[in-house]
């Protein structure tokens, strides 16, 4: 007879998560406005799943221990395993969760007694997407200058390369293509590679891992990152359109304000924002990738560009709780990291 989810987990207690309801509870906060989900979102997805606040009328997502308890009811509603992590029922609410979710509401539409709830998730999920969509309008880029033309990029290279992938303004199904097949993608990300600083072979290689090889600048991922890059919008806004570089390099291009270009609105951006943030994993994690640059190199800013507080923990070499977690994230996905060094580096002596 097959063990019970009790036997198999005997150390989790759902009291031990609650005791630590403030860590919790920020990062799903932090979620949640990164996705731009607020109070009433949430109680229409707690509707959803069945679970019911004490007191809906007073529920407040500022309160750690109510807004911990509500997640650990989404999460066990949702079938999600008693273990502490971030697969299971850890109490914190973010991409594993909300994808739970969905596969919830897919496994119960037709359902009649959660028919209402259900549609009212839904229509949450739907404005959710409207609200990530608008991301401004799609950049205009004007007559390029005379230093545009030395360097090769030109309107005509733009608009080609956007045709070259699946964009807002290019074709889909172009995942037949090989990656340097796309000669205009790799023009650009040669050009974007030398006002950044870093090889062409790591965005290209990036971009590819992120998007599948499909190259869409509109796809969405399960925690509301998008675009090539598959950036947050936090992420986007503090560190890429915040940038001088990314302000000075889109401004050779647009006459719109460079702090007002959205995710997934200009293929210029969205691989100057992988250039950009590469570097900072370079730079913040305490060498400059070399050209060429190294396997060991390759694997730091890989993990960086995951996840940066982890990379850093690491490389730090922390022994508190945090730096065991971050040492247990690395393993788990250090064969990722590995295949993507193996793929940049091949790249490189390619292009």
């Amino acid at each position: 007879m097959a063990q019970s989810e009790e036997a198999r987990l005997p150390n989790y207690s759902a009291q031990d998560v609650l005791d630590d309801a403030t860590k919790r509870a920020s990062v799903t906060r932090r979620f949640l406005e990164d996705n731009e989900i607020g109070r009433d979102d949430f109680l229409a997805l707690l509707r959803a799943v069945k679970v019911q606040p004490a007191d809906e009328s007073h529920f407040d997502l500022n309160n750690d221990s109510l807004l911990t308890t509500a997640v650990l009811g989404i999460q066990e509603a949702v079938g999600l395993s008693k273990e502490d992590t971030a697969e299971g029922r850890d109490g914190k609410f973010g991409r594993n969760t909300l994808a739970a979710v969905r596969e919830f509401l897919d496994r119960n539409k037709e359902q009649t007694v959660a028919a209402a709830a259900l549609a009212s998730l839904h229509a949450s999920v739907e404005r959710l997407q409207v609200k990530r969509e608008v991301e401004g309008p799609l950049v205009s880029y004007r007559d390029v200058i005379q230093g545009q033309k030395e360097n090769g990029i030109t309107n005509q290279v733009i608009q080609d390369a956007e045709k070259e992938c699946q964009t807002a303004v290019g074709q889909k199904g172009m995942e037949y293509m090989k990656l340097l097949d796309r000669s205009n993608l790799v023009k650009i990300s040669q050009f974007v590679a030398q006002e950044v600083g870093i090889p062409a072979s790591v965005i290209l290689a990036a971009i590819s891992r992120e998007t599948g090889g499909k190259f869409q600048a509109d796809l969405y991922g399960s925690g509301g990152e998008l675009g090539m890059g598959q950036f947050m919008p936090k992420t986007w806004k503090n560190y890429i359109q915040k940038n001088p570089t990314f302000q000075r390099v889109m401004g050779m291009f647009t006459d719109q304000d460079p702090q007002t270009i959205g995710r997934a609105r200009s293929i210029v951006a969205d691989l100057l924002g992988s250039a950009l943030f590469f570097k900072r994993a370079a730079d913040r994690l305490g060498f400059s990738i070399s050209n060429p640059p190294t396997h060991d190199e390759m694997v730091w800013v890989r993990f960086y560009y995951h996840v940066p507080g982890y990379a850093v923990a690491f490389r730090e070499r922390r022994t508190d709780e945090y730096g065991q977690k971050a040492i247990a994230f690395y393993r788990d996905n250090e064969h990722k990291y590995k295949d993507f060094a193996d793929r940049a580096l091949g790249l490189h002596g390619r292009l």
